[in-house]
């Protein structure tokens, strides 16, 4: 890669490559991503973009759920990983800031799970989450993770106790 390649440049050289698949191949969900799943059941049951699916273990769940399930993925070891996984998704090679064959507020929900827009610079993050609200219907659901700068060990969804019930569910909640 170019010397002063851009930080999504950077990035899609990396996971184009395919390197990680054997590690994605996985049907884990984090206590979060399930709660997350049951509360927005019924956004997620119509036509849904999935962007960054990897191998497929969010699309899995999602294809449960969803009537209709696309999916961008830019590694094409990781996208015929996710096919395997869950053939009824439709699994697209590509970049996710192409969105420009998906018309205008046709998307139910959009799912960007496991941090996958922090791929991408301030910028072209901003100009992501305008072309996403282009192509989600009004009243559609945006569904993403993301890293918080100002964050401890601890996440916010890690319990600090699995072993103590109570500690668990107050977590949870």
């Amino acid at each position: 890669m170019h010397e002063d390649a851009g930080v999504s440049e950077l990035n899609i050289g990396v996971w184009r490559r395919g390197d990680w698949v054997r590690s994605y191949v996985d049907r884990r969900l984090s206590p979060a991503e399930i709660l997350l799943l049951l509360r927005y059941r019924a956004a997620l049951s119509g036509s849904v973009l999935e962007l960054g699916p990897g191998a497929g273990r969010v699309t899995q769940y999602l294809a449960e759920l969803a009537s209709e399930l696309t999916a961008i993925e830019v590694s094409p070891a990781m996208a015929e990983a996710c096919r395997w996984n869950v053939p009824v998704a439709r699994v697209e090679v590509g970049d996710m800031q192409d969105l420009g064959g998906i018309g205008d507020g046709t998307l139910d929900a959009v799912v960007a799970s496991n941090n996958v827009l922090d791929v991408l610079d301030h910028h072209e993050r901003t100009a992501m989450l305008v072309e996403l609200r282009r192509v989600l219907a009004p009243g559609g659901m945006l569904l993403f993770s993301t890293h918080n700068r100002d964050g401890h060990a601890r996440r916010p969804w890690q319990p600090r106790d699995w072993r103590r019930p109570r500690a668990l569910v107050g977590d949870l909640v």
